[in-house]
């Protein structure tokens, strides 16, 4: 989605990245295809040329050169660059092998190789696991022993779960049980409360007019 593209310059000295300049369109892009350098025309000291696919569905052509006064090739624009051909075959890269990439000098342009091409080439060879020999016989031993010890452990940890359980069973009647005496002790303290203020009440003498004399009372 955006529209703005910035190129820097990096050099093997300090600061090493140098900013150049921005390309900027009104057009958001949606994609870019880079193209390699080998397919850089080299006469007009393009170093950069890719394909931005814009926000409508067009593809647009960006290119990116140096501006030269020479006509000559410009070796420092241009070192030896990957070319079309590999190093390897497909069996020598899965046998291990390394090796660097075979590099091209685009010194009057770049001219495809001749080299005929390696002929795709197809080995069917033998599944191990059609083969049952003393192999398979130990797998088959040796994964009958990982389910008998992963059967022991399950039956282990079913009892420990038993147990447990039993145990949390037993705690929460306890605790029923703590509270009911707790509830009937409650009970007990409230009745005898009650019965205290019936006593009270009951032993207090009336109360005896206050206009009466000493005599009187």
């Amino acid at each position: 989605g955006d529209s703005v593209i910035r190129y820097f310059e990096i050099t093997a000295e300090p600061p090493f990245v140098h900013y150049i300049n921005t390309f900027q369109t009104p057009d958001p892009q949606r994609g870019i295809g880079w193209m390699p350098k080998r397919g850089c025309d080299v006469s007009s000291c393009e170093i950069a040329r890719f394909y931005r696919l814009n926000n409508s569905g067009l593809c647009q052509v960006i290119s990116m050169t140096v501006p030269r006064k020479s006509e000559l090739f410009q070796e420092d624009l241009y070192p030896d660059t990957i070319g079309d051909t590999h190093a390897l075959t497909a069996d020598e890269w899965m046998g291990g092998r390394d090796a660097e990439p075979l590099l091209v000098s685009l010194r009057g342009g770049y001219v495809p190789s001749t080299a005929p091409k390696s002929e795709l080439r197809l080995t069917k060879k033998t599944n191990v696991l059609d083969k049952k020999g003393k192999s398979s016989q130990n797998v088959e031993a040796l994964s009958g022993d990982i389910v008998k010890e992963f059967k022991e452990e399950i039956r282990k940890l079913k009892a420990m779960i038993v147990k447990h359980e039993n145990r949390i069973r037993a705690l929460e009647e306890f605790v029923r049980e703590q509270k009911n005496e707790q509830n009937a002790e409650l009970e007990n303290k409230e009745e005898k409360e009650q019965k205290l203020d019936i006593l009270s009440t009951q032993q207090t003498p009336p109360n005896l007019p206050s206009d009466l004399g000493p005599d009187e009372v």
